[in-house]
């Protein structure tokens, strides 16, 4: 298991075989890109939350897009937030949904993640539409694909998972 150090108990089951490993700072978890990740069940402490901010290591490996973090099911109803690679443009994108149909979507616009290298990647958002990304301490550019404004981050009905379809080695903070 992974247990959850922020004293809101948010014990998360490793699924299908990401392993531990070195990490930036400690201990790091490893996915193999294909169908292993972190469950940590149906995380509330965002719901209805007008503004969130969301902070992990990664270390890059440049195959694949993949989900750093993840509560987004596989029905418009059930996604709520996420925030993966875009691998083909090495970019962070992060979205947001209503839960009927409205999405947030907006990526950097050039990150320039180095397979390899280890990344701090900070995510913020206030309602309806401001939000930064930081990579290293640095804020980037973004690039906005879906302009709808999201009032509340909605619970999503869905597991909050890490690493979900990733190569990277992800280490929440």
């Amino acid at each position: 298991s992974a247990n959850d150090i922020s004293g809101n108990a948010n014990t998360g089951t490793l699924t299908n075989g990401p392993i531990w490993a070195t990490g930036k700072i400690g201990k790091g978890i490893n996915f193999d890109g294909s169908n292993d990740y972190v469950d940590a069940g149906d995380v509330t402490i965002l719901d209805g939350a007008t503004s969130a901010s969301w902070s992990f290591w990664i270390k890059y490996s440049g195959t694949g897009d993949g989900r750093i973090l993840t509560k987004w099911g596989g029905t418009t109803a059930n996604a709520s937030y996420l925030i993966d690679t875009l691998n083909s443009t090495a970019n962070i994108q992060f979205a947001l949904s209503n839960g009927s149909g409205l999405y947030y979507i907006l990526k950097t616009a050039s990150a320039g993640l180095t397979t390899g290298q280890w990344y701090h990647v900070v995510v913020t958002w206030t309602a309806p539409q401001t939000t930064s990304i930081y990579i290293n301490g640095v804020s980037k550019a973004l690039t906005v694909t879906s302009a709808n404004n999201i009032s509340s981050i909605i619970n999503g009905a869905t597991n909050l998972q890490f690493g979900f379809e990733t190569n990277e080695s992800v280490v929440p903070i």
